[in-house]
């Protein structure tokens, strides 16, 4: 009997704690999504995508968190359809680099300092004016209004969700959710003269922390260097 009245015990304790566990805001997308086909999304990201390599300069960069907060400069070499390296500079001399092939770290330098950004790199794809393609085999919903064209799917364990305003798209949101609890926040605002993009941000509600950025400029070019992709 002393051992069952433990127990219950023990689970009343625990109940308070498991109801403390943060779960983020709530989700991005409206509540009344319906079906919507993997050929119209395609079509949607097709507009957004890289039809060159691209090099994108950013001043400053922006890193802030509970404990501190952190800026500097950097580069971003896109190559179509899914390749990038990413080059910075920080505060008292310290650097780094890396390169991701889609949801994937090649190499990072100093190990870990991109792990972030690399574990939500859908989101952060769409944070450069660059949103993924959903998978072949992907349930996809969505929703079309006048001012916004909004598509949500999951892949692997995670559940993805963008939001495109204006046409031309003006402003691109993004959202990666986990286990019922938003992971990430994306966003980018694009000129609308020339439709590149302007100014970025990825958030991490559970941390919390935000990583941002202003984008100095932006040049297409024919090709990337070779050794682009080689660690240094």
């Amino acid at each position: 009997m002393k051992i069952l009245q433990l127990a219950r015990l023990r689970m009343l304790l625990l109940l308070p704690l498991a109801g403390c566990i943060p779960r983020g805001p709530d989700p991005i997308a409206p509540a009344e999504l319906g079906s919507l086909s993997r050929d119209t999304v395609l079509e949607w990201v097709a507009e957004l995508a890289l039809r060159s390599p691209r090099i994108i300069n950013v001043r400053p960069w922006r890193y802030l968190n509970d404990r501190g907060s952190a800026s500097g400069r950097g580069a971003i070499r896109l190559a179509p359809p899914d390749s990038l390296r990413f080059d910075f500079r920080g505060p008292f001399g310290k650097s780094g680099a890396a390169v991701i092939i889609g949801r994937t770290a090649l190499w990072m330098r100093p190990e870990g300092d991109f792990n972030s950004l690399v574990r939500v790199a859908p989101v952060f794809w769409a944070a450069l004016g660059h949103p993924p393609a959903p998978p072949i085999d992907a349930r996809i919903e969505g929703l079309v209004t006048d001012t916004e064209r909004v598509w949500r799917y999951a892949d692997g364990g995670d559940t993805l969700t963008f939001i495109a305003e204006g046409t031309p798209v003006r402003r691109l949101r993004g959202e990666m959710r986990t286990g019922g609890r938003t992971i990430a926040l994306s966003e980018v605002v694009f000129d609308t003269i020339n439709h590149v993009p302007t100014e970025s941000k990825v958030e991490f509600p559970l941390d919390p922390a935000r990583f941002s950025f202003q984008i100095r400029s932006v040049e297409d070019v024919d090709s990337l260097a070779a050794e682009t992709w080689d660690a240094p």
